[in-house]
């Protein structure tokens, strides 16, 4: 039995065997929410409608199972068509009865602003109220005799937006073709050979097919010497009009003038090309994606992706078009396209001939999606609020107009998810708007979008980054905030997702500003939620938006996660600025006798019925509690990342790189400007933030409103980190912007204002900003502050206890625990103070997580120093942790491991795919190699641990290899160590050198994530690590320490000291030895401990009775020990899947009366091991649900003397009973509509596996 003592603080010493846990009395608001959290913490959850699957039954039945477990609002998606067609009568008639429903039951109701879950369109979308671009038509006309005739069109929908007339500059016609080059093609090169020397300033590439090829463009005045010119991609590899609406744009790259015979263009690989022009005419480099006509086709474009280095000017004024020549001839052509124009005589340049430019608006062709056929159209006009009025009104306001407003109470919020439907570059009168902002007129640079320069190459440049810049200003002022107003009109608001995968045409930052409620996004499984979490909290932290939500647990296996698998990956969100979940996804189910029923291939099994949906109110009640502290208060960081201007804008860049310790936000140029003053040293926000220092990125452009704007601020005391700007990005004020730029760089750079640093430590130590957190690996950690409360999270993100000794930025107070598992919250009495921190030694289970607060200030009495039999317990001195950028391909991946499965052992390659659906024991799985860096030359690597052997695993684009393979037999705990060097991997077992495997083929990453292993794995795992550096045997043995233990003894450590309601310090020992602790006063005291009562196993058989939802039939039967349901010999209980009851007496031994008669004693009942959530009962009351390491309860209160009565009620996943249907011969018992499994794919282990024990404290 542990040995509890109360020590009257500021008294003599006096053992006191009495008291109660160390249960801190909170009478203030936040400890009275924290312990019992309001309604509006509630998650809400995507609530999909799928393939037309809907019935008023289930609709009532999915809100009472919501009100069940505590989500407070379900987001209505019609996602794909079906049965019941979308838009219909007896279809609207349902979404009513939801709503209806909703507000008799209590839980409220939105609704997706379009069917689909992107974006914002619908069969009510006119072309001409649709997303639209320019397209551009021309032919030549020879003055100066009139031209009468009908101008070129192009086919479908469109608008007209001018007609223009310019001079043809020279050589515009002109390439190596015409000039009679010979011309060899081959699959991987072009050859241009001239009859002579030819001079070339671009190079325009009009591919066919997709193509993706890097190239080298190359000359030569002999054909055998070869110099490079230019290398560049040429990548049309997606051609959706998502990723642009013109999806075989051309590639234009362009140079300073180069005279030579020989051209030749290489390629990476074989590709088929149409137009290849090599020309000495000026082009505009990357002129459709300037536009643009075509953007970044993967989902996450880097930070940098639409900014371009300066191109070289034209050498030649004839190669340009002058604006003041570009002649608006609009009103010469009729409503049927006839142009009556009389050209202009030959002048002093003696121009004859005129390029006649038709400019038109014409639908970018993206729509609504995935939606029914019957509800899908165009995409509405994302810069024209009055067209976004008429899709409102056909699809949101057609609900408000049939439910009358107190019937429709549960209906709060309109949905738009992350954007996906690509970029669209004009709208109705926008060149007005964009006259009034820059203080120019954009008709005469529409030449621009052909690829040819007016004016300047540079002044070209600046007219498509204005365009740019106003498009995303409008998208985020026209299209969110139009949506925002509407909504409000109404009485909703509007909920938002504030990034875009596809097309992206937004700032992220502006682009979440402008909505009532904002969003991001993470996924179960990979990495996707690394860039949208941060787009979200920073929005919303600049912006002043107390919640941040996250559609959360996207993606992730099929029927395999459950709450433990996913707390690590929510901790890790919150640790990232989120405070609220939108669970992704509750599918609904229209029937109760097929099951698990309707499913998707992507999104997590948040419906009723899951097995283990009605177990997850304890999960639910901890995301709640996490809501209300993370809520509380500001975010605390201490940089502010400026993201530039530039647009598009999907993420910002953390660059110089930030240490460990300090967190940060980004920060955009319109709260900058409007919204940020100085205080006290710090930058100021509106929203409330504040930062110690603002970071500009490494770009050579600024507009001098901005400028100076931050020399205000700089002159005010402000901190700013960067280098000059030399020039402005826009047209603007053109050309005396830069002058004002270099006048305002050379003030506060010439003058030393501005920090130059190349790295944030050295600035640091400049400013005297000590860590705010000092932490080691595996413990993520964020921090709120509320009035004179400091609220630290952490989280062990490590699937195994540790102690370690965190320091925080919280001078001179006193540390609480508040936890957010069961809502305790304790004092702890070990801690220590100095000028820059306060120490505090945290013990965390297994993937356990904590709130820290400080509030009060710290004791004099406090313990500064704990012994045991001589041996120091607590190291008061931080450990902090090691981050280092990841290393590609030198790099080290180890753990402990104790498989009960075996794995594949496929022969090894590193070509193609092996292995890919077989049966792996993951320890984790190889991440995509596209997950870190695109472009289908990465791969992650992972590692399979069984009974009967190792194998790594790498896998990327068409790739996934077994790229070391090795038999051996592996029982007990064994240290596995996978090491990179240069690409090959090497195994180590027990720190000793076993096998080296291929050279990979590609550059490979570890996939080892912050939440180490993978919930899948068969058998136990501890101690994931990565690290950025090849270890040896030496290495390896510091590394591995001593192997796990069972823990089957006392969890945490061996004693605990706390200050109790009282303030009186408590001791509690869970082992024997002589203990001395220290005061920061100086006191020593001691306690000698004999002995404790050991734990005791609750052994022999148990009585289990399985209760199938399925048409397999419910029956009882004996465990003569605990094991996994999947090592049973009888079928139906290898492939259960569902609730079991297992059932025992045991016994409490006269030996343990002390137990009973003390009543400060507690015990506690563990079940080991259990896959996945127990539900446990004693003497027929309840003792509570338990859903992770430790499965650990509380039943003091519960158990008797003698024969006690245990039951623990277990459910695992459905992925057991689903693969038992794909067996030869199954008699099936499921339903569902996508299938991700197969008869050989793994099975999990399931049920109460282990050790039981009483634990007496």
């Amino acid at each position: 039995m542990l040995k509890r003592l109360i020590l009257n603080v500021g008294l003599a010493f006096a053992l006191n065997v009495a008291g109660q846990a160390a249960l801190l009395a909170a009478p203030d608001d936040l400890a009275a929410r924290f312990l019992n959290p309001p309604d509006s913490t509630k998650p809400r959850c995507y609530w999909y409608w799928i393939d037309g699957h809907v019935s008023r039954e289930g609709i009532t039945h999915d809100l009472e199972a919501m009100k069940r477990v505590g989500i407070g609002e379900g987001y209505i998606g019609i996602i794909g068509g079906g049965e019941i067609k979308a838009l219909t009568e007896d279809w609207w008639q349902l979404i009513e009865h939801a709503v209806r429903e909703g507000g008799r039951i209590g839980v409220d109701v939105g609704l997706f602003n379009c069917p689909g879950w992107s974006q914002s369109g619908g069969p009510w979308i006119k072309p001409e109220q649709s997303m639209r671009y320019v397209a551009l038509q021309e032919m030549r006309v020879t003055g100066p005799k009139r031209f009468e005739g009908k101008l070129p069109k192009p086919e479908g929908d469109f608008q007209d937006l001018a007609v223009l007339a310019f001079p043809v500059p020279a050589n515009d016609v002109d390439d190596a073709v015409a000039r009679g080059a010979k011309v060899t093609r081959k699959p991987e090169s072009i050859l241009f050979e001239m009859r002579e020397p030819f001079t070339a300033r671009s190079l325009v590439v009009h591919p066919v097919n997709k193509v993706r090829v890097k190239a080298d463009l190359q000359v030569s005045d002999d054909g055998q010497q070869y110099r490079t010119l230019r290398k560049f991609d040429i990548d049309r590899h997606n051609l959706n009009v998502n990723v642009g609406p013109v999806p075989l744009s051309p590639i234009a790259i362009s140079f300073p003038a180069v005279t030579a015979k020989y051209f030749r263009l290489s390629f990476s690989g074989p590709c088929e090309l149409g137009d290849v022009r090599v020309s000495p005419a000026a082009r505009l480099e990357s002129y459709p994606e300037k536009q643009l006509a075509k953007v970044f086709q993967d989902p996450l474009p880097p930070y940098d992706f639409y900014t371009w280095p300066q191109q070289a000017e034209p050498e030649l004024e004839s190669l340009v078009i002058k604006r003041d020549e570009v002649i608006d001839i609009s009103r010469k052509m009729d409503k049927d396209g006839i142009l009556t124009w009389d050209p202009p005589s030959p002048g002093s340049s003696g121009v004859a001939s005129w390029i006649v430019l038709r400019a038109v608006l014409m639908p970018t062709g993206t729509k609504n999606s995935p939606a029914p056929p019957e509800a899908t159209g165009l995409e509405v006009d994302k810069m024209n609020r009055e067209a976004l009025k008429s899709h409102f009104d056909a699809y949101v306001g057609k609900l408000l107009a049939r439910i009358p407003e107190k019937e429709r109470r549960a209906f709060k919020h309109v949905v738009a998810d992350s954007y996906e439907m690509g970029p669209q570059n004009w709208t109705d009168g926008m060149a007005a708007d964009f006259k009034k902002c820059y203080g120019y007129d954009p008709i005469p640079f529409l030449p621009v979008m052909t690829g040819r320069v007016v004016d300047s190459a540079d002044q070209s440049d600046r007219f498509l980054w204005d365009l740019r810049r106003m498009i995303a200003d409008r998208v985020s002022r026209d299209y969110v905030g139009g949506l925002r107003d509407l909504c409000n009109k109404h009485g909703l608001k509007m909920w938002l997702e504030n990034y875009g995968h596809w097309g992206f045409p937004g700032e992220f930052l502006q682009y979440g500003g402008n909505c009532d409620e904002i969003s991001g996004e993470f996924w179960a499984n990979g990495n996707l939620g690394s860039i949208e979490l941060r787009d979200a909290s920073s929005a919303a932290h600049i912006y002043g938006k107390p919640i941040v939500w996250a559609e959360a647990f996207t993606g992730g296996p099929a029927f395999q996660s459950t709450p433990a698998s996913l707390k690590a990956r929510g901790d890790w969100s919150y640790c990232e600025g989120i405070n609220q979940f939108v669970l992704h996804v509750y599918i609904h189910q229209p029937w109760d006798d097929k099951l698990p029923g309707v499913n998707a291939w992507f999104g997590t099994e948040f419906n009723r019925n899951n097995t283990w949906y009605d177990y997850s109110r304890p999960w639910i009640d901890y995301q709640r509690r996490c809501s209300v502290m993370l809520q509380a208060g500001k975010h605390v960081a201490d940089v502010a990342y400026f993201i530039g201007e530039d647009a598009p804008k999907m993420a910002g860049l953390c660059k110089p790189k930030l240490p460990a310790g300090y967190n940060f936000d980004y920060i955009n140029a319109e709260v900058l400007e409007n919204n940020t003053s100085v205080k006290d040293g710090r930058l100021v926000l509106k929203s409330g933030m504040s930062y110690r220092l603002l970071v500009l990125p490494d770009q050579a452009t600024m507009r001098p409103a901005l400028l100076n704007k931050i020399r205000d601020l700089v002159k005010r005391g402000g901190v700013v980190l960067g280098q000059p700007p030399l020039r402005s990005p826009s047209m603007e004020d053109y050309p005396s912007c830069d002058a004002k730029v270099k006048k305002l760089a050379d003030e506060l750079w010439g003058n030393g204002l501005v920090m130059t640093d190349r790295d944030l430590p050295s600035a640091f130590n400049k400013l005297k900003i000590p860590p705010d957190v000092i932490c080691p690996a595996g413990i993520l950690w964020t921090h709120r502050r509320d009035g004179d409360l400091e609220i630290y999270f952490l989280s062990n993100q490590r699937p195994s206890s540790r102690t370690e000794t965190i320091a925080f930025r919280a001078n001179g107070l006193a540390p609480e625990f508040w936890w957010p598992e069961t809502g305790r919250i304790e004092k702890p009495a070990v801690y220590d103070v100095d000028q820059d921190s306060v120490k505090v030694p945290v013990h965390f289970g297994p993937n356990t997580s904590v709130f820290v607060v400080f509030r009060e200030k710290a004791r004099n009495n406090r313990v500064v120093e704990v012994t045991c039999n001589g041996r120091q317990l607590f190291d008061m001195t931080p450990s902090a942790s090691s981050e280092v950028e990841e290393s590609a391909n030198t790099f080290t991946m180890a753990m402990w491991a104790k498989p009960s499965a075996d794995t594949v052992l496929p022969s090894e390659t590193n070509s193609g795919v092996r292995g890919l659906h077989d049966k792996r024991n993951d320890v984790f799985q190889a991440a995509h190699g596209d997950s870190f860096a695109p472009g289908g030359t990465h791969a992650g690597s992972g590692v399979s641990i069984g009974r009967n052997g190792i194998a790594v695993f790498e896998h990327g684009a068409g790739y996934f290899v077994p790229i070391l393979v090795h038999s051996v037999q592996v029982t007990g705990w064994t240290h596995v160590a996978v090491v990179y060097r240069d690409g090959e991997p090497s195994l180590y077992l027990n720190g000793k050198f076993v096998r080296k495997g291929l050279k990979s083929s590609k550059t490979v990453h570890s996939s080892v994530t912050s939440a180490g292993a993978d919930a899948k794995f068969s058998g136990k795992v501890s101690r994931v690590e990565s690290l950025p550096r090849a270890l040896d045997e030496t290495d390896l043995a510091k590394l591995m320490g001593s192997a796990p233990g069972e823990g089957a003894g006392f969890s945490g450590l061996p004693i605990e000291l706390t200050f109790n309601a009282d303030n009186k310090l408590e001791v509690a020992a869970r082992a024997s030895g002589s203990y001395t602790w220290k005061t920061a006063e100086g006191a020593v005291q001691k306690l000698e401990v004999a002995s404790v009562q050991q734990p005791v196993e609750v052994k022999g058989s148990w009585e289990v009775s399985f209760y199938a939802r399925t048409a397999v039939e419910s029956h009882k039967t004996v465990f003569d020990k605990l094991i996994s349901w999947t090592d049973r010999p009888e079928e139906e209980i290898k492939y259960y899947s569902g609730v079991a009851v297992y059932s025992k007496i045991f016994e409490m031994p006269n030996s343990e009366k002390s137990a009973f008669e003390n009543r400060h004693s507690k015990i506690y009942l563990d079940l080991g091991e259990v896959r996945d959530i127990a539900r446990v009962r004693v003497n027929g009351h309840d003792a509570g649900t338990v859903w992770k390491q430790p499965y650990r309860l509380d039943v003091t209160k519960l158990v008797k003397q003698g024969e006690n009565q245990l039951e623990v009620e277990v459910v695992n996943t459905w992925l057991n009973r689903l693969i038992g249907d794909e067996q030869p011969d199954a008699k099936k018992s499921t339903f569902a509509i996508t299938k991700s499994w197969k008869a050989d794919t793994m099975l999990l282990p399931a049920g109460l596996l282990g050790p039981v024990i009483v634990v007496q404290e």
